[in-house]
């Protein structure tokens, strides 16, 4: 599948912004018009701000099996209530993409509407602002490496439950510090140690994300954990923070060294 086929095809992937602690890796719903890539999100969401201060960002079609998924690198443009002139001006290009974008999830839509009372405020959709991540860029995005090891348990300052339903995952997303940040897909080869594709560079003691989800496809179902910290040019990576969301609740931790020594089994 070649990337634009993966973009068409896809409803769901990752988008990452260069952050000012390193790049931040969100999961989010897109549609992709051939030319550009639809999202919507919370207005003060971490992302939101990043982007006003540096639009360039990077979005992925995560890999599976043997089959490469997609990396679109562009620039975004935030669509908001604070710019009511913008929105009228575009109102009808906006409008056709955000029906396209709920048409492509149905299930999510359906499960806000089902349990509105609990969606936070922040989330609802006169809180919400419209992404346009105009695409200058499409590469393959390849599969991560099959090798042998273990994966890490994660820190134990995040929700047992939490841990439960992700741990054990063996390929996950990475995001490396970059304007906008690099994303590859990749494997835990042992410990918090990554093998990544064939050919990849890596810069020395690099700012990354990882990415470890268990995505539902509905809002009060899903469940996943980002990994901050530095990345050694060996792939080891040191967390120093990780952001857990478990269905409308998401939440940021520090973690401490020790949390990220050692291989041990997931709870």
């Amino acid at each position: 599948m070649d990337p634009a086929a993966a973009l068409d095809a896809a409803d769901r992937g990752l988008l990452a912004v260069a952050g000012r602690r390193g790049p931040l890796l969100t999961p989010m719903a897109a549609w992709w018009d051939g030319a550009a890539l639809w999202m919507t999100t919370s207005a003060d969401a971490a992302k939101v701000e990043v982007l006003r201060r540096d639009p360039r960002c990077a979005f992925a079609v995560v890999p599976h099996r043997d089959a490469p998924g997609a990396l679109a690198t562009g620039t975004a443009r935030i669509l908001g209530p604070d710019e009511p002139l913008r929105l009228a001006l575009h109102a009808p290009p906006i409008a056709g993409a955000l029906t396209a974008l709920a048409l492509r999830n149905v299930p999510a839509v359906a499960d806000y509407a089902r349990r509105a009372a609990l969606v936070p405020s922040r989330w609802r959709l006169d809180q919400r602002v419209v992404l346009r991540v105009a695409v200058e860029q499409l590469d393959p995005l390849l599969p991560p490496p099959h090798v042998l090891g273990v994966p890490p348990a994660l820190p134990t300052e995040l929700p047992r439950e939490v841990r439960r339903k992700v741990g054990g995952r063996r390929e996950v997303m990475v995001a490396v510090e970059g304007a906008p940040p690099q994303l590859h897909a990749a494997s835990w080869a042992g410990g918090h140690t990554l093998a990544f594709p064939h050919d990849t560079t890596l810069p020395p003691r690099a700012r990354a994300a990882v990415a470890v989800d268990a995505d539902a496809g509905r809002p009060s179902q899903v469940t996943g954990v980002v990994l901050h910290g530095t990345l050694e040019r060996d792939g080891a990576l040191a967390v120093d923070r990780a952001t857990w969301w478990q269905g409308f609740t998401l939440e940021t931790v520090d973690v401490a060294p020790a949390s990220a020594a050692g291989i041990t089994l997931p709870d």
